[in-house]
């Protein structure tokens, strides 16, 4: 699959051309349901991440409170844990704002052909103004 670089190469992979109408509404249509999904899952994730970074946190503080002796390790442990989980988060944010950029951007190219009146402001981020 080739790189598309402008709204006019995007709008051509439709049959029939720029104005083959009912495939591109029902592409909005699709990237739009996509693009929600995408948001839904972004909020689902971050509960996960935030779960097992309070259960670090708190495994943290628990050992802390302790001060055994040999605690040095788990208290280590836990910490480790604690930093993979919020570089995983970091690393799962960063992809999924990726994706979401990508169907926002398809929804603001094939909205502006159908919604002209009601899509007036432009993302700074969009690549294919």
């Amino acid at each position: 699959m080739s790189v598309l670089r402008s709204r006019s190469d995007y709008l051509k992979q439709f049959d029939g051309g720029v104005t083959s109408d009912t495939r591109q509404v029902e592409a909005l249509r699709q990237a739009h349901a996509i693009r929600m999904l995408e948001i839904e899952l972004y909020w689902k994730r971050a509960a996960y991440f935030w779960t097992f970074i309070a259960a670090a946190l708190a495994g943290y503080f628990v050992l802390q409170q302790k001060a055994l002796v040999d605690s040095f390790d788990s208290t280590y442990i836990v910490t480790c844990l604690g930093f993979i989980f919020s570089l995983a988060w970091y690393l799962v944010n960063r992809g999924s704002k990726s994706w979401q950029r990508n169907w926002e951007a398809q929804v603001d190219v094939l909205a502006r052909l159908r919604l002209k009146p009601t899509r007036g402001l432009r993302s700074p981020q969009t690549a294919w103004a």
